[in-house]
């Protein structure tokens, strides 16, 4: 699978509306029952997690959600899931928002959902380290932001039965403001260090595409091609289109005049790509058909 374009995509490249996320929200519900079992205990009270995902990027999985928008049903997290904060596991607290109040979540609460109505019967980890504004060489190999990740993906899997089991990432419209000429190479080189950091070279690994942002952004169409690139030519990784997901109206100055910028998924847009996500993932490692 090289490139995964939702249903609704296929169907639409309207804006997510809201009677169609709630549908898909509740779709996420017929498994619940299940997720609210008790979750097997490893050693000193430490969740037996059994799977471990990491989310990285910039501002667009760093968390552009406000928790007043959140459809009841995602306001109560899977119990066999958690999340990797300040050095342990933790079940998701909603009071606690990743950036300030009005980005209170990313993509990886109805990623989450997802995820363990697939994996009903095992427990399963979130790791997230994300910064708005970052270029792509901002994670090459020996940078800040990828020695944090693999730091914590490292403590988060200390133990035997950890194990890291795919990677979502969502960036480069920062480059796509002030372009990167390699960026299809530095792309490459991350998704081959988490390979290897992992030690599975076949590591599932799903990004998003960046959309059109506006106002144009001169490098958009180049960083786009070059995440297209990376999705045809590298096994195991998917990229999800974005284009149709509902943005932020937000408002900046450019060359002196006040303008609309839409570059940030609104809480809707952000939990579509969560759903996205988990969609693409689920169908690389789906066996092949007999």
């Amino acid at each position: 699978m090289k490139q995964y374009i939702s249903q609704s995509y296929q169907t639409s490249l309207l804006a997510t509306s809201a009677s169609k996320l709630v549908s898909r929200c509740h779709l996420m519900l017929l498994g619940v029952v299940m997720f609210f079992l008790p979750t097997s205990v490893g050693i000193a009270g430490e969740p037996a997690i059994s799977k471990v995902f990491l989310l990285a990027g910039q501002s667009n999985m760093e968390s552009q959600g406000s928790l007043k928008d959140l459809p009841k049903a995602l306001r109560r997290p899977p119990s066999n899931v958690f999340y990797w904060k300040k050095g342990s596991w933790k079940r998701y607290e909603f009071h606690d928002a990743w950036l300030m109040p009005g980005k209170e979540f990313g993509p990886e609460l109805s990623l989450a959902y997802q995820l363990a109505n697939a994996h009903p019967n095992e427990t399963l980890g979130v790791l997230k380290v994300a910064k708005g504004g970052t270029a792509i060489k901002q994670w090459g190999p020996e940078s800040a932001l990828m020695q944090t990740l693999l730091r914590e993906m490292r403590a988060a899997t200390s133990t035997d039965h950890h194990e890291v089991a795919g990677m979502f990432w969502m960036q480069g419209e920062r480059d796509a403001r002030f372009g990167e000429s390699k960026y299809a190479e530095r792309f490459r080189q991350l998704i081959e260090q988490i390979r290897r950091e992992t030690g599975q070279s076949q590591l599932p690994f799903v990004f998003g595409q960046i959309s059109r942002i506006v106002p144009k952004r001169k490098f958009n169409e180049e960083v786009r091609a070059a995440q297209t690139q990376i999705a045809n030519k590298i096994e195991h990784v998917s990229m999800v289109v974005t284009d149709d997901l509902e943005r932020k109206k937000e408002s900046i100055v450019v060359d002196g005049q006040q303008t609309t910028l839409l570059a940030h998924y609104s809480s809707q847009g952000q939990i579509e790509l969560g759903i996205r996500f988990a969609e693409a993932y689920l169908e690389i490692i789906r066996p092949p058909a007999p």
